[in-house]
């Protein structure tokens, strides 16, 4: 088989869509890119790095020169501009386009609380996730549930679309360009270290909701215990209490050597927190007089 395609692939969703890819259509895939990314615990570079040393297919870093010469260059996973050259761009997204163009749309749409997940596969434009789509496939879901769940349903979803386009193209067969709604477009703006901070005048249900979309992989919603910068793994909405001189951030009370944290409403039971800089557990908890900021 003609090797068509050259692979723009991050993260784990990029690893498990280069082994579908690889698996179904060997010898398909001319070369793959990829990069490191320093926010997450495991950004997969060096698994996809092994995986393409293993099966022979050309492997370059981001910072390295590679000059596109395939017909199609596919981009799963990247948060960079790519120039392909001759090739034909094709961006794999993790939202039901037109919603969440940009970064981490995977992140905000657990936030807002939306019941299904979805992988869009579009043309590649000078505007980001602006193009026609190609093809779409979305999941169920319900809560709560932890980014990492919701990777692992997003990534099957990508190895399908992916398959589906991949074939579409290697046969001949005519792609759809179904132009985008601009009207229904919204946009997911990038994140930094400031975004994983809680706001604990925010809803119980809403913190935990957030811990939950930004624990592992990536570092973890962070706080502040005294002088310590914590970052909290794991929580749960506890039963409220009625608080005269409510005050968020306050531990209100200490179960099981856990404290209980008094948010904007409601209470949250911190089950797991860890220093930021030496990931060593700051729990059990045995002063009741700590205030989280």
């Amino acid at each position: 088989m003609a090797r068509e395609i050259t692979l723009f692939a991050m993260m784990q969703r990029g690893f498990d869509t280069l082994r579908a890819l690889a698996s179904e259509f060997q010898g398909a895939i001319s070369a793959v890119v990829s990069a490191r990314d320093t926010h997450v615990t495991n950004d997969f570079f060096d698994d996809i790095a092994a995986f393409c040393s293993d099966h022979r297919i050309p492997f370059r870093e981001r910072t390295q020169h590679l000059e596109t010469t395939t017909k199609y260059a596919i981009a799963i996973s990247w948060r960079w501009l790519i120039d392909p050259g001759p090739a034909q761009l094709i961006v794999l997204h993790d939202s039901l386009l037109p919603r969440y163009r940009g970064f981490g749309p995977l992140v905000s749409a657990l936030l807002n609380g939306d019941r299904a997940l979805g992988v869009t596969a579009v043309w590649g434009t000078d505007r980001y996730d602006a193009g026609d789509i190609i093809e779409q496939a979305s999941t169920a879901i319900s809560y709560p549930i932890r980014i990492q769940q919701a990777i692992d349903l997003t990534s099957g979803l990508y190895q399908r679309v992916a398959v589906n386009v991949v074939r579409c193209l290697l046969e001949g067969r005519s792609i759809p360009r179904i132009a985008q709604d601009e009207t229904q477009a919204t946009y997911s703006l990038w994140r930094d270290d400031h975004d994983y901070q809680i706001d604990w005048t925010r809803p119980a249900f809403e913190i935990r909701r957030f811990i939950d979309a930004v624990g592992a992989p990536y570092l973890g919603a962070a706080t502040r215990l005294k002088h310590v910068r914590a970052r909290i793994l794991e929580a749960d909405v506890a039963e409220d209490a009625r608080i005269e001189n409510r005050t968020p951030g306050k531990v209100f009370a200490i179960d099981d050597s856990k404290p209980i944290v008094v948010c904007g409403t409601g209470l949250l039971k911190v089950i797991d927190m860890v220093d930021d800089e030496s990931r060593v557990s700051l729990l059990p908890l045995s002063n009741l007089r700590v205030r989280f900021t």
